[in-house]
């Protein structure tokens, strides 16, 4: 890492005009010059006199250092000062602002800047500049409107006081670094953990349930969620029902629309997106997508399974969203197929059994060989087009041979 040392110049006695302030004239060196800084040129062009801060040339020593080292810094630094804690920021801060907030933050009290979480930043740099020490914020969730749109955020960072001249706390520094992207990867790596977890756990219903519980516990990511077997034969009341199950908290308008997208997935066998109402976008959804799990299963009780995610209002859709969605998915789909494939196989056993003790019935009743009685069983489910299994069971129960 390069190390900067930024120089501060002071005027001698005899020239205490204040022309080395930040709007100094470009023939003298700038106090808080900072070779390659964007923040450093705008503060140089700045009407600081419009502002709390006051013309620079009329600063305390204690705020000019303060900026200094603000501007020279590479980590992400804000300054806070006096009783409106007007801001000035780095470059390596100037992304936490977005492009909502930048440049106009510059000089502003912090209040009008960030009016959205000055609930909980204020009090504590309140409890700073009150003399009462330094505050540690970890991995603190904040809702910002930094964007265009109510952009959850996650940042750590710590509020230190400045003291001025006198001794008394003028400021506060806020060394901060922001989070979001490492929390949002560690929250849903969590989430497909857990539906990697779940294959081989139990049957279809169940693997679908908890498929279901466990992404509706990702409320960042999806606030809303559904996970089902559509109904065989498209059946329009059934469907409603399940799917209304799962959207309680909505009404029946969305509902009914999550339903329509949910047989429309089930039968063009691809993801779809459907743009949220009123209703769902005061819940927190700002869209529905969907997606089928494979293709549908030979079993009768079900056809194909589906995954319905919110899209939140917090969070835009990109690359990496979508990509874990798809994941999600994934999952699911392993999951509930690995379900499928071992109740064949449960089932395949059961009949093997049941077939087998119907075979034994019969060699011990009529002295048949194994292949007799297996043939004679086969013969009367053809002749009565039923399955095998049935007219086993038959021998079984009754104890007479199958008619």
């Amino acid at each position: 890492m390069t190390r900067h040392n930024p120089s501060f110049r002071s005027s001698p006695p005899s020239r205490g005009t204040g022309t080395d302030s930040l709007l100094a004239p470009r023939a003298r060196r700038q106090p808080f010059h900072v070779p390659g800084s964007e923040l450093a040129v705008l503060a140089a062009a700045t009407d600081w006199s419009a502002g709390p801060l006051g013309d620079p040339a009329g600063w305390p020593q204690s705020l000019r250092t303060a900026v200094g080292i603000c501007l020279s810094s590479r980590f992400p630094l804000l300054l806070w000062w006096g009783p409106e804690l007007a801001m000035v920021y780095n470059d390596a801060y100037r992304p936490m602002l977005g492009a909502a907030k930048h440049p106009r933050a510059l000089g502003t009290p912090g209040r009008e800047v960030w009016p959205e979480v000055w609930d909980v930043i204020g009090p504590m740099l309140d409890q700073v500049m009150r003399g009462e020490g330094a505050t540690w914020s970890d991995d603190q969730l904040f809702v910002l409107e930094r964007n265009g749109y109510p952009e959850e955020c996650f940042f750590t960072f710590s509020h230190s006081p400045i003291p001025d001249e006198s001794d008394q706390v003028a400021g506060v520094f806020t060394a901060v670094t922001e989070t979001t992207e490492r929390v949002v990867a560690q929250r849903r790596l969590a989430t497909l953990a857990a539906l990697a977890g779940i294959r081989g756990t139990g049957r279809r219903p169940d693997v679908l349930r908890a498929a279901g519980e466990i992404l509706g516990a990702n409320t960042g990511d999806h606030p809303a969620v559904v996970v089902l077997d559509t109904p065989p034969e498209g059946d329009r009341a059934a469907l409603s029902e399940a799917v209304g199950a799962q959207l309680d908290r909505f009404g029946a308008a969305t509902r009914a629309r999550v339903s329509d997208l949910v047989r429309q997935v089930s039968a063009e066998g691809g993801p779809l997106r459907l743009p949220a109402d009123d209703e769902s976008r005061a819940a927190g959804v700002q869209a529905w997508h969907a997606y089928p799990l494979g293709e549908q299963a030979s079993l009768a009780e079900h056809g194909v399974a589906v995954v319905v995610v919110g899209e939140s209002v917090h969070r835009r859709w990109d690359g990496s969203l979508e990509e874990y969605v798809a994941l999600c998915a994934t999952h699911v789909s392993a999951a509930a197929d690995l379900a499928d494939r071992e109740q064949h196989l449960r089932r395949a056993i059961e009949s093997h059994e049941e077939i087998g003790q119907a075979v034994g019935i019969l060699v011990e009743r009529h002295r048949w060989s194994p292949a007799v009685a297996f043939e004679h069983l086969k013969r009367s489910s053809q002749d009565h087009n039923t399955k095998l299994r049935e007219v086993a069971r038959q021998v079984i129960e009754s104890g007479a041979d199958p008619g």
